[in-house]
């Protein structure tokens, strides 16, 4: 819930922004729904009990944890 909650005061920022270049109500409105929207089916949990937020958040840390070691072909105990 925390999550949903900063989701939508991120929102309404941007929605303030929104309103005061664009100067219609209608459009900052529909932007704040949509915002509020998304931040809570971000944030909602599914079946394997992990949302959306916290799918993309063990993404990057797998990607994150990923080594690359080449192996180098050497011929080593190869006779003279």
């Amino acid at each position: 819930m925390k999550q949903a909650i900063i989701g939508e005061l991120f929102f309404a920022v941007i929605a303030c922004f929104i309103y005061l270049f664009t100067q219609n109500i209608s459009f900052t409105l529909v932007a704040l729904l949509f915002g509020t929207i998304g931040s809570v089916m971000m944030t909602t949990k599914d079946q394997s009990n992990l949302s959306v937020v916290e799918q993309v958040k063990n993404m990057i840390g797998f990607f994150r944890g990923q080594k690359v070691y080449p192996y180098k072909y050497m011929k080593k105990w190869s006779e003279k």
